[in-house]
């Protein structure tokens, strides 16, 4: 059964939270943290799934997204609006085991919900009991990084941070589309099902440009999301399910997934990895042509660690 909750954070900020509670007995908890330029409502298909294997199932809306947003979708007052995402996370994390006492808690995190997901399970390794990381992009290239991050300071700097950032969502964005041949609309690189994306075309919370200042956050957090010190305090044993398609230009055409794998392996020796690349797949692989498939492996490695 589908409700819209809402949580007060420490600053105040209201935080809206998608909840799915099944109506049969309750197994575990599954926490989605969304990716960027969308909104937690997009996950309702996937949630009824959870529901009827006795999952319940938790996912905000991130600040400057969906109805958190409000009437300014894109930008947020914070000065560093992925530290604040992060902390907002930690309370949804406490809001769920407190209405769902004795339940484990799997953290799903998509796209940028990944790199988030990841910085969560380095701040708070104890609080959660499996880690799926879908469309993740692997470490990547530390210079483009630092770069981008720079140019948004500079940015930040002569336009404000709430200035509309064009500039740095082109640098990330831009080519994307490039990679898919025969494509429809320049957001075809997200999945195959050619209805999917033309919900994401129409949804007014879908594909919108950031600001400066929330991009400027995403990136210069980034390079403390893969840091080895910080990946070193990932739980060894923690279950980690890496998931991503072969065709998704996020994650380098899967290679990006194979590098975080072998990063986490390298970095704090976590045996406990297991790596998912779907033959074909573009980006949402929860909103693929074969997202059955999907459902499945995330619900197995659910049971199998739940």
């Amino acid at each position: 059964m589908y409700s819209l909750d809402h949580m007060v954070a420490e600053d105040g900020k209201k935080v809206y939270v998608h909840k799915w509670i099944p109506d049969k007995k309750k197994r575990g908890i599954v926490l989605i943290s969304h990716g960027i330029s969308e909104h937690g409502g997009r996950y309702g298909h996937f949630a009824d799934f959870l529901n009827t294997k006795g999952y319940v199932v938790y996912s905000q809306d991130h600040r400057a997204h969906g109805l958190t947003a409000g009437n300014r979708l894109g930008t947020d007052d914070t000065q560093d609006t992925f530290v604040e995402i992060v902390k907002d996370m930690r309370l949804l994390n406490q809001k769920a085991r407190n209405e769902h006492e004795g339940l484990k808690v799997v953290q799903l995190g998509h796209s940028m919900g990944s790199f988030l997901s990841l910085r969560y399970a380095e701040a708070f390794p104890d609080s959660i009991d499996a880690l799926v990381l879908s469309g993740n992009n692997g470490p990547g290239d530390k210079g483009s990084i630092m770069a981008g991050a720079a140019i948004s300071r500079a940015l930040i700097s002569a336009r404000g941070r709430h200035s509309r950032g064009d500039i740095i969502n082109n640098m990330m964005f831009g080519k994307f589309g490039s990679k898919i041949k025969d494509k429809r609309t320049e957001f075809d690189w997200i999945s195959r099902d050619a209805e999917q994306v033309d919900k994401y075309v129409e949804d007014p919370f879908c594909g919108i440009v950031m600001s400066n200042g929330f991009y400027g956050s995403m990136l210069s957090n980034l390079l403390k999301v893969y840091d080895k010190e910080e990946l070193s305090r990932i739980r060894k044993d923690l279950p980690v399910l890496i998931a991503s398609g072969t065709d998704d230009p996020v994650g380098n055409m899967g290679n990006g997934p194979i590098a975080l794998a072998r990063l986490l392996d390298k970095t704090n020796g976590n045996k406990n990895l297991f790596v998912r690349l779907y033959k074909g797949a573009r980006h949402e692989i929860l909103n693929e042509t074969n997202r059955e498939e999907v459902y499945g492996d995330i619900l197995k490695f659910a049971d199998m660690h739940i």
